[in-house]
């Protein structure tokens, strides 16, 4: 694992626990599966292309769905 691909893993991991805490007060389950995503996947990513797509994938799904719901 480079430098590059841990802080990658870091900043989204970062990300996904505050969305967890979000998640969990607000009983939103497509904020806790992102959260949960977010928290696991740097473990599975072999490059780090990968690390940044998926992580700014899940982060920005949760926020997209809601806009979208809500149009």
């Amino acid at each position: 694992m480079n430098p590059e691909q841990m802080f990658g893993s870091l900043v989204f991991f970062a990300i996904g626990l505050g969305y967890f805490s979000y998640a969990k007060k607000n009983s939103s389950f497509v904020l806790l599966a992102c959260a949960v995503f977010l928290l696991c996947y740097g473990y599975f990513c072999e490059n780090t292309w990968q690390t940044y797509l998926y992580g700014g994938l899940a982060t920005v799904l949760p926020w997209l769905l809601h806009f979208w719901r809500n149009r």
